[in-house]
């Protein structure tokens, strides 16, 4: 899947969760989506959810990374509602996704930390 499909459909994942001004955007081999900073009551808490996808093309394949930010509320356990935001959200996208064995996981390649550009 291209990256502007995966940003595509992760746009639509968020709006579908919930998350206000969801929407994507490409620059060159990059695609982003992003859903703004959103009040949501969820099974595990209620809290103020942002999430956005980086995809980006590497030969033939297309490398994707899906981050959350939650600002819980009172008595509410964090990590449990990122863990469920995270997975709904890669469920709702319907996007097939694997990892390969040698793809470094280090969330702060420079890659990550791109932003679209508009």
């Amino acid at each position: 899947m291209p990256p502007d499909s995966v940003a595509e459909h992760y746009a639509r994942a968020f709006t579908t969760l919930g998350l206000t001004g969801a929407g994507w955007s490409q620059h060159g081999d990059t695609a982003w989506a992003q859903g703004e900073p959103t009040l949501l009551s969820r099974p595990a808490g209620a809290g103020r959810f942002a999430a956005r996808v980086v995809a980006y093309r590497r030969g033939d394949t297309t490398f994707f990374r899906p981050f959350v930010a939650l600002r819980p509320g009172e008595s509410a356990n964090g990590g449990a509602m990122l863990i469920e935001f995270c997975g709904d959200a890669s469920r709702a996208s319907h996007v097939a996704a694997g990892a390969p064995r040698d793809e470094e996981p280090d969330d702060s390649l420079p890659v990550w930390r791109r932003r679209p550009i508009h």
